[in-house]
């Protein structure tokens, strides 16, 4: 099966691997109904490398990203595997990236000195 089809029926997280080298990612709920993107990858017990993408503005957008990347890593060989072994890492990914957000404010408003010399 490809394309869209496959992913149907896609329960979140989702785990793929090629040889011994894993790769689970999570879509993670975070405030209004955004989400995040959390894809940890490695081969050992813990994850060598995390990488968060987002907040995206709704699930749909979240999911449609997702899959992208499912059907990339398929392409290049990797298969769907069972059991997630990240999902905590996933989850303090998901708590440092609302921490940095909550320790920076944001700024709504415009100083033309901020662009003009």
């Amino acid at each position: 099966m490809t394309g869209q089809n496959q992913f149907n029926a896609v329960h979140w997280p989702i785990t793929l691997t090629q040889g011994a080298h894993r790769v689970e990612i999570h879509l993670l709920p975070l405030a209004d109904d955004r989400h995040l993107l959390v894809a940890l990858a490695g081969e050992e017990q813990r994850p060598e490398r995390i990488k968060g993408q987002g907040p995206f503005p709704d699930p749909a957008v979240a999911t449609g990203v997702a899959r992208r990347i499912l059907e990339s890593l398929l392409s290049d060989g990797y298969e769907r595997a069972r059991g997630e072994l990240w999902k905590l890492d996933a989850w303090r990914h998901r708590r440092a990236v609302l921490d940095e957000r909550a320790r920076t404010p944001l700024r709504t408003e415009f100083h033309p000195d901020d662009v003009l010399d």
